[in-house]
């Protein structure tokens, strides 16, 4: 395992990008990485001009720590199931009262309100989106308002359609949990999954991008580390390049502040254990500015990790999302801007203002 960690090292810069292995050169190599991942590249290739002059209009804002914003949400967070077919341990499923799952209509109109100018939106959040019986016509519907979207699952399941329908969705990014190279290391957090299963789900979708000839999804395994999974990184890497992923990364569990379970559960390598110093923190946090989060219940929240919906924006569905400086957001971004000055004062009550995840939970834009 030393060995992995001084390839990966080597192979990166940033200690943010330490964790990430790269199986194809998915892309062109004529310009820069840092302009070709950018955003404004992105749309301005494309031709969105709506999206970029909206995603423009929301940056300066935030760059100029306006508390009133002018443009409108560009990167949404939706959430198609709360229900999993597996039972994780550390999963926050087990506190929700109901099973639920959006309505396609919902969906539907809030495409309508907010898709010409969301640049990026992931489908999934608390449960396994997978199990949506209308995920395949959401990603449809996202794909024909050009919108980059992004799926992560557990494909212990595969949609109505099979990895042909999938492949053939417009989805951008799959990032499929690995978590462990046998299936009882696999077992022992992925509870009530299949390893196999996995490997083979994600060798069809390979297979069915590629008959298609198309580049996305881009298949991204991602391997949480834990303590009892640690030493199974190295042969991780080869089954997730022998099943036909384009990238493996190696991702920190998020575990409760409890001593209990840091013993439990939190890796020796200190390489994957947040806050030490290995893991990079934006600092700041564009949220409230630009991104909306949609439970499958239907609730509106500000914020990514407000998964129990302490700041509900009760007037974003009835405004048709048009209510983008109400004063739970006015105050969210007070509070932000406090803390990136320094200068938070008595903001601990406000939304953002005790946030342990402050500058970990940005979205990928």
């Amino acid at each position: 395992m030393s060995g992995l960690i001084s390839r990966l090292r080597r192979k990166t810069r940033h200690a943010q990008q330490l964790k990430k292995i790269n199986f194809n050169d998915c892309r062109p190599a004529l310009l820069p990485q840092a302009l070709l991942s950018s955003t404004y590249w992105r749309l301005f290739s494309r031709g969105q001009w709506r999206k970029l002059f909206n995603f423009t209009r929301a940056e300066v804002s935030r760059f100029l720590g306006s508390e009133n914003c002018g443009g409108r949400p560009y990167f949404l967070s939706v959430e198609p199931v709360n229900y999993c077919n597996l039972k994780c341990p550390l999963c926050s499923i087990g506190y929700l009262p109901s099973r639920d799952t959006l309505d396609f209509g919902l969906y539907k109109r809030m495409l309508e309100q907010l898709g010409p100018y969301v640049a990026r939106m992931e489908l999934y959040k608390r449960g396994e989106p997978l199990l949506h019986p209308q995920i395949i016509p959401m990603l449809e519907l996202a794909a024909s308002y050009g919108i980059e979207t992004t799926v992560a699952t557990n494909l212990n399941v595969l949609p109505a359609g099979g990895a042909r329908a999938l492949a053939k969705s417009g989805v951008n990014v799959l990032i499929v949990s690995l978590d462990g190279a046998t299936q009882e290391t696999y077992q022992k957090y992925r509870v009530g999954g299949r390893l196999e299963t996995v490997l083979e789900n994600t060798r069809e979708l390979a297979r069915a991008r590629k008959e298609l000839g198309r580049k996305t999804p881009f298949i991204l395994m991602q391997y949480v580390v834990f303590r009892h999974n640690e030493h199974e990184l190295d042969e991780a890497v080869k089954l997730a390049r022998d099943c036909g992923a384009d990238q493996l990364m190696f991702k920190p569990a998020f575990i409760p502040d409890d001593k209990k379970e840091m013993e439990a559960w939190a890796p020796l390598n200190r390489e994957f254990v947040p806050g030490s110093g290995h893991i990079v923190e934006d600092g700041s946090c564009a949220w409230p500015w630009g991104g909306l989060n949609v439970f499958a219940d239907a609730t509106v929240s500000l914020c990514y990790v407000d998964e129990k919906c302490r700041w509900p924006l009760k007037d974003m569905l009835d405004s048709g999302f048009r209510d983008w400086n109400g004063a739970l957001e006015r105050a969210a971004r007070r509070a932000i801007i406090s803390r990136e000055t320094g200068n938070c004062g008595a903001c601990g009550d406000a939304p953002c203002g005790a946030c342990r995840a402050f500058g970990r939970t940005n979205f990928w834009i």
